[in-house]
């Protein structure tokens, strides 16, 4: 029987003049929601319709439940208003780019409760 598989995952824009520019989602299947977000298949999330293509730049997997996914990715997408990680609170502009995506997981990773899981990174390009 295999475990349930959630991780979430970081999308780099491949478009020119975007390709600093990042999206953060979670999943069950990386490779089918790449699919989705660059219109290959239906089911992409509208924000990055206007940035396709994308690559997957890396996941973050080893999360008990999909709950503690979604949990990670919110933390992730709005570090500025997690309690533990306000300090990286930056423009609405800056913290689309991929540094501060790199910076905001990394800060993630050294905090409870995620510092606390097997968490493993896997950069994909």
């Amino acid at each position: 029987d295999l475990e349930p598989f959630y991780c979430c995952y970081l999308l780099r824009s491949l478009k020119p003049r975007c390709t600093s520019r990042v999206y953060v989602g979670s999943t069950n299947n990386a490779l089918r929601r790449l699919r989705q977000h660059n219109g290959e298949i239906q089911g992409g999330a509208y924000k990055t319709e206007r940035m396709r293509p994308w690559e997957m730049f890396l996941i973050v997997h080893g999360f008990p439940t999909q709950l503690a996914a979604l949990q990670f990715e919110w933390a992730w997408q709005n570090p500025q208003l997690t309690r533990t990680l306000k300090r990286l609170a930056k423009s609405k502009q800056v913290m689309n780019t991929l540094r501060y995506k790199l910076n905001a997981l990394a800060a993630l990773l050294s905090v409870p409760p995620w510092n606390k899981w097997p968490l493993s990174i896997r950069f994909v390009s």
